[in-house]
């Protein structure tokens, strides 16, 4: 969804038309503008969709568009990191005796104003109706609903511009899609395990190793330690994984004591300069849990049972490499309330279901205001 909103013809034809207006623009002009904007991104992303089912011969009933809901607390820190980059280019955008290049690159940058984009999914979601195209909007990432989702083997591709997706575990992503030539680069999962690639292997790792290699590399949800990429938390993953093997089948080896998890980190504090930058290990460690338990344990919308659920129940199936490797984890397992501070709160019934059948705003905790038109459906009834 990202991929086709954030379009950069639009959002640069935006931003330079606000240049070129500056102080003598009339309020109604501006409107007028806003509008025009409002309408393009939200028909862009319908006709990406009707070319899709034209020319993959796919019904529209058979594509599920899963919109982000709110922030979970685990992203909040990214979030007011990437606002203020944001307000920051936005300042550059609207400076009227700035280069005009430059101001042009910050309209990239700034995208849509917060107003704008509120308005650009909202008529998203009333077009979406009209077309009868089938959508669901998450409680909180999109990213989670999708996994939940294809866990269940309620869907069987996600096309989707985030890897992070593969460390969620889903089994097929479609990356990179030319919506002109109906090309894209396939991730599937079984692919990543098969050891075609000798440099990055990925055989024998297991969902939670997928993840915590992700995780260390840097994402939303935290950091990467100072020099850590993918490369070198893949290698970190594999040396826990192989310090154990290696014990198994050498019983001269003295004998390895430490918890995967706790091999894991020593090895990614090795590979990093995290010391000379003031990285302080149980803060770290601590946000590397709270990432994981995004990936493990987000809430979700049930389709059957119609309400917010833990995707994987903290309490009946923690993570087994976590729960023997972090006090810290099986505290947040042993505590529902504590998990929610970190994944986001387990709405109530029916504000779940107006949030999943896209009449309630998740970010704002309001009602959508609709005209004549659109109307929610009556208390109690099926979304």
């Amino acid at each position: 969804m990202s991929e086709m909103l954030v379009d950069e013809r639009y959002l640069t034809a935006f931003g330079r038309a606000l240049m070129e207006q500056e102080d003598e623009t009339a309020e109604e002009q501006n409107l007028q503008l806003e509008q025009e904007y409002v309408f393009k991104c939200s028909q862009k992303v319908i006709d990406n969709i009707l070319n899709l089912r034209d020319k993959c011969g796919i019904s529209c009933s058979n594509i599920i568009i899963i919109f982000d809901g709110a922030t979970p607390p685990a992203k909040h820190a990214t979030c007011c990191f990437r606002r203020k980059r944001k307000e920051d280019a936005s300042v550059i955008q609207n400076g009227v005796h700035l280069d005009p290049a430059m101001r042009i690159r910050a309209a990239k940058t700034a995208g849509a104003p917060p107003h704008l984009h509120a308005q650009i999914i909202q008529k998203l979601l009333h077009e979406l109706r009209c077309h009868d195209i089938p959508f669901l909007v998450a409680p909180y990432e999109s990213d989670s609903q999708l996994m939940y989702l294809s866990k269940m083997g309620w869907i069987d591709l996600i096309l989707s511009p985030d890897s992070d997706l593969v460390a969620m575990s889903a089994p097929a992503l479609l990356r990179n899609l030319d919506m002109d030539t109906s090309c894209g680069e396939m991730i599937r999962r079984r692919d990543l395990g098969s050891g075609y690639h000798h440099n990055f292997d990925l055989s024998g790792f297991t969902d939670t190793h997928v993840a915590l290699m992700c995780v260390a590399a840097g994402c939303d949800y935290c950091d990467s330690l100072p020099q850590v990429g993918i490369v070198r938390a893949h290698k970190a993953v594999r040396q826990a994984i192989d310090e154990k093997m290696d014990e198994k089948v050498n019983e001269n080896n003295p004998p390895v004591t430490n918890s995967l998890l706790r091999r894991f980190f020593e090895a990614l504090y090795q590979s990093s300069s995290f010391e000379e930058e003031g990285v302080d290990k149980g803060n770290y460690e601590q946000r590397f849990i709270d990432a994981m338990c995004m990936y493990l344990h987000p809430v979700v919308f049930d389709l059957t049972r119609e309400e917010c659920i833990f995707a994987r129940d903290p309490v009946t199936h923690p993570d087994s490499i976590l729960k023997a490797g972090s006090d810290y984890y099986c505290d947040l397992c042993n505590d529902p309330e504590k998990m929610q501070q970190i994944v986001g709160k387990i709405l109530s019934q029916e504000t779940a279901k107006q949030i999943a059948s896209g009449w309630y705003d998740p970010k704002k905790n309001v009602l959508y205001k609709w005209g004549d038109s659109d109307k929610p459906p009556e208390s109690g009834e099926d979304i």
